[in-house]
């Protein structure tokens, strides 16, 4: 739900609500969105690669990553993966 929303510690969300100082990704993409992590981000390639052996050109599609039900699965393994939201 929160990837859905938005509402999610990546750094567009973060310095919105003045949690850190700049919106930006460290990859240097001026902001760390929801699309930008799931679909874009050079980071976070290689997790991404099965996301697109699962789930082929629907994997680039943000609408169809968030909402359908058979992507979930991939999309938790990725979130997992990419280590992210780890603590």
């Amino acid at each position: 739900v929160r990837l859905r929303t938005g509402h999610i510690g990546l750094n567009k969300h973060l310095f919105r609500i003045k949690k850190v100082d700049s919106p930006a990704c460290r990859c240097g993409f001026p902001q760390e969105s929801v699309g930008h992590y799931l679909t874009v981000c050079p980071l976070y390639n290689r997790a991404r690669h099965n996301l697109h052996v699962n789930l082929g050109r629907k994997a680039s599609q943000i609408n169809y990553l968030l909402t359908a039900r058979e992507a979930r699965p991939h999309l938790m393994k990725f979130v997992t993966a990419t280590r992210r939201f780890a603590s």
